[in-house]
Order: C-alpha cells, then structure tokens, then sequence
C-alpha cells in the first residue's frame, strides 16, 4: 500500500485538534520538564483533566540532556519520588543518588501519561504567558496551583498550597499537585 501524504497528515492535524480541545478544561501546566511531568501525573490520577504545553519539541526540561552526562544527581527527598514512580536510583554518596536521566524523565511521562495527562509539545508562545485554561487554573514555573477551600480556584494566586513540601531538587510542584489533587478527591 503506498503512504498517502495527505491522509497521514490529515490524521496528524485532526487528532492533534481533537486532543487539544477535549483537555482544556481542568488544568494547563506550562513546562514538560520533571516538574510539570510530576505535577501533571498527580493531578490526572484524581481525575482532572490535564494539558502539558512544552514549546519545545522535546520533553524532559533540563533532564533530558540538560549536560553532557545522562546522569542526575538527586538528594533524599527527591529519591523518595523518583522511588514513587519506579525510576531506579543508585546510591552514590550518604544522601545523595544518581539516576539514568533518560529512564527517569521517559519513566515520569509515561506515568503521567496513562493516568491521563496530554502532552502538547512546541507549544511556541506557552513561555511568555499561557494564563488560564477555559475553567481551570494553570501552574507556571516553580509556582503551584491555588487553593480556596480545600479546592482549586481559577482567580486565586498561584503560590504554593498549605503543608506542602518543597524538595531540594527543585520539584516543588510535585508536593504542591499531590496535596491539590488530595483536596479535590
């Protein structure tokens, strides 16, 4: 059977759309890097519906080639989550660990994934200001969801959720999105 141009693109472009518009509806993360991935991952597992908007074309933020070596180097509190999501880790020094960067940034996505959060990658212009999502609140950054009530609030500001945990390796919105998502249930 020959490869017909017009069908193969056709097929791109309309389920592209079709993803695009049925997800935008609960939460828009900006970032595809392990900070978003996380937060997308706990917020889709309590039902939300969640869009990922990347403006690159790959995922993994800084993860994924982020230096010349595939290795991370993560502390305790962020191997706690990396041993959440089944990402294995090695020690190297008391307190700290490294990890394949490669199966640890693909092994988040697919988490986050088949919990049901979507990937849109080169979103260009997602950097500058993305806001919100029709009827939802959007993360940015290191920022975090809003809370009001135990539940998210589309007009609240965007600062990080009471008893949440930061870690030192930057994965603040983890702490945040679980707590969020534990609220909403």
């Amino acid at each position: 059977m020959r490869l017909d141009d017009v069908t193969v693109s056709r097929a791109s472009v309309e389920r592209y759309t079709e993803d695009l518009l049925s997800y935008l509806s609960d939460v828009a993360i900006v970032g595809a890097g392990p900070s978003g991935l996380v937060a997308a991952y706990y917020l889709a597992r309590a039902g939300r519906k969640v869009a990922v908007f990347e403006s690159r074309l790959s995922i993994g933020g800084g993860m994924w080639g982020g230096m010349m070596f595939n290795h991370i180097v993560v502390q305790e509190d962020a191997k706690a989550t990396l041993d959440e999501f089944g990402a294995r880790t090695r020690p190297y020094v008391e307190g700290y660990y490294t990890a394949d960067s490669v199966e640890t940034i693909t092994t988040i996505t697919s988490k986050a994934i088949k919990a049901g959060a979507r990937m849109f990658n080169c979103a260009h212009g997602c950097q500058r200001r993305v806001g919100r999502a029709p009827h939802g609140p959007h993360l940015r950054g290191d920022a975090a969801l809003g809370q009001e009530g135990g539940r998210s609030h589309p007009g609240a500001p965007v600062t990080p959720a009471a008893g949440s945990e930061r870690t030192r390796a930057g994965w603040g919105q983890a702490g945040v999105a679980r707590a969020g998502a534990e609220r909403s249930q």
